[in-house]
């Protein structure tokens, strides 16, 4: 136990120094060396926007980052109470990255429903110390994987069910029409264009998203409608193309099954009924076949 609370107290030191004497220092250049030290911290502050837009993160901070880099390299003065804040740091940052992760994975009804991070690191924490757990440690991978399973199984279930719930209302509503497999579609513009065929190239623009009104992909905002082959898009997709004539814009509804299927992952939910806004703009037409040579 005294152990146990001396480490406690290390780790408190540790946040301690953190937090104090972390003002970015003053340069005084009196030698060669001095102005090597120097010219080398300038060469790489020079590129800051770059280091910043490789991590992500926001200008605004640059004091915050600076701190951080002061810090870091007193954590290189082979300090073993510095290197172990320091590494419980970055492997608690990445835990925290990877939360919101394994969140889309599991919660699939509901994407505001959360891990408590707070239990994943009591749980770390208690295993580390040596504390009584409620199941053998052995076992967390194996208890883990069948509470996700259970979860997830019972989240795609309810998720099935909302979505056929939203196939069948959808119907009903005014200027709902269906095509062949059962794709909905309501005109939001009607043109006289011509229609294309599966084997047509054509461009056009797409907004895709899932029933709660989650936004998958979209072209409209970047300004770059997408240009491929009317077959070769998902089943559904195509049947919405084939159909519409060049200059309408439509809102396409695709069941499950003529979309994505039991797919997941990349921010696509497993058996999801997709809702596009397609406005196709043209067909592009086929370049002749040339002769050759003889």
């Amino acid at each position: 136990m005294k152990k146990l609370i001396a480490i406690a107290a290390i780790a408190i030191t540790g946040a301690a120094m953190v937090g104090c004497g972390n003002r970015v220092p003053e340069a005084q250049l009196k030698n060669d060396v001095d102005t090597f030290a120097y010219a080398m911290g300038v060469n790489i502050g020079d590129n800051y926007q770059a280091l910043f837009s490789q991590n992500d993160l926001d200008t605004l901070y640059l004091e915050e980052y600076l701190r951080g880099v002061l810090e870091g390299a007193k954590a290189s003065s082979n300090d073993p109470r510095l290197d172990a804040y320091y590494a419980g740091l970055a492997f608690g940052k990445q835990i925290g990255q990877q939360i919101p992760y394994i969140n889309e994975q599991l919660f699939i009804t509901d994407t505001t429903k959360s891990l408590n991070i707070k239990n994943v690191i009591a749980g770390l924490a208690n295993a580390a110390r040596g504390k009584k757990l409620p199941f053998p440690g052995h076992m967390a991978r194996m208890i883990a994987d069948q509470k996700y399973s259970e979860i997830r199984n019972a989240e795609v279930t309810e998720w099935q069910a909302l979505n056929k719930a939203f196939l069948e209302e959808n119907l009903t509503k005014e200027g709902v029409d269906t095509l062949e497999g059962g794709v909905q579609y309501r005109i939001i513009k009607q043109a006289e264009g011509a229609v294309p065929t599966a084997e047509s190239t054509v461009k056009f623009h797409y907004e895709g998203k899932f029933i709660d009104g989650k936004v998958f992909d979209e072209s409209f905002s970047r300004g770059e409608p997408l240009q491929g082959k009317a077959n070769g898009m998902v089943k559904g997709f195509t049947t919405a193309l084939v159909n519409m004539p060049v200059g309408s814009k439509w809102e396409v509804v695709i069941p499950a099954e003529l979309g994505y299927g039991p797919r997941d992952g990349r921010g696509m939910r497993p058996n999801s009924t997709l809702i596009f806004t397609i406005e196709l703009l043209e067909i592009i037409p086929e370049e002749p076949a040339t002769e050759e040579k003889k």
